[in-house]
């Protein structure tokens, strides 16, 4: 399975999200002044989908046929940034890749799957998470944060997805 291997993870940044192309494990939105905001994990993945802006997806899925506004794959990256602007959203990604000893990952995993999330799901005989949460930190500034563990390769992948309104 690709998901078992960080080293598959494409950071691709669509105009849409490719519901045709993914399966969403689990999702929800949320109401902010950027509009509504869908998040979803799709496996040891992720996406967020700002509807008729924009939509960051993070996956070992191979996409067909989709124009990518940024994509880059993270094989062998421990650090990615990316920043654009739409319209008067300020946007940016950052995702760090952490490999960890056994005892390290181990417990990583025990406080992540102990502590509350936006979204949390266990895959792979429960021995993989993905996590997703957020921070509001003004009317015009919110954080996406998310985890998604590899206890194959005992790979943490960390991401944060800034958004803030520009004032014109």
């Amino acid at each position: 399975m690709p998901y078992h291997n960080p080293n598959n993870l494409v950071y691709y940044l669509l105009p849409k999200l490719p519901s045709e192309q993914i399966q969403i494990l689990k999702q929800d939105a949320i109401d902010s002044v950027f509009g509504k905001i869908e998040i979803g994990i799709i496996g040891s993945s992720h996406y967020i989908y700002l509807p008729n802006s924009f939509c960051e997806l993070l996956t070992c899925q191979k996409l067909e046929n989709i124009p990518a506004l940024f994509q880059t794959q993270i094989a062998g990256k421990k650090n990615i940034f990316h920043k654009s602007m739409y319209g008067i959203i300020d946007y940016s990604f950052q995702l760090i890749s952490e490999n960890n000893k056994n005892e390290q990952f181990n417990t990583f995993e025990a406080q992540l799957s102990a502590a509350e999330h936006l979204l949390i799901l266990s895959f792979n005989d429960k021995s993989a998470y993905t996590a997703i949460d957020f921070l509001i930190n003004s009317d015009k500034d919110i954080v996406f944060s998310t985890i998604h563990t590899y206890p194959e390769t005992l790979t943490i992948v960390k991401s944060k997805t800034h958004l803030t309104i520009r004032d014109i």
